[in-house]
């Protein structure tokens, strides 16, 4: 499964609006670093649609010189700022973006939705351990 069928499932199971844009090549030939961007990306939506009240979602793929961006925008409530409970999504989302060499940042505005924003410098093959 990729960003577009994430994309569509979200628009046709859900009343909210999820795009995808994807801007210039983007090759991901290591199957670690397609795999833990899904897995991202999937947590980005999964949490703007159970926490946000966001009426739509944005993801944005675009292919860097080298390496790539990854955004998955909302319009929703943001984060709240002491969650009652605290789950691990945004945890593993953060270890996944380093195991891969990547960096995750999540900017929210109280009432102007979130921001996660995921940063690949390179996207060669990665040597294995």
């Amino acid at each position: 499964m990729g960003l577009r069928e994430l994309a569509d499932g979200v628009h046709s199971n859900s009343m909210v609006n999820c795009e995808l844009s994807i801007l210039g090549p983007v090759q991901i030939t290591n199957a670690a670093i397609s795999s833990n961007l899904y897995r991202i990306a999937q947590e980005a939506v999964r949490n703007a649609l159970k926490h946000s009240g966001a009426k739509n979602i944005t993801i944005l793929l675009q292919g860097l010189d080298p390496g790539l961006d990854l955004k998955i925008k909302d319009d929703g409530g943001g984060l709240p700022k002491e969650p009652s409970r605290r789950g691990l999504g945004l945890e593993i989302m953060k270890y996944r973006a380093a195991s891969i060499g990547g960096h995750l940042n999540i900017a929210c505005s109280h009432g102007a939705g979130t921001l996660v924003h995921f940063r690949l410098a390179q996207t060669r093959p990665l040597t294995p351990n």
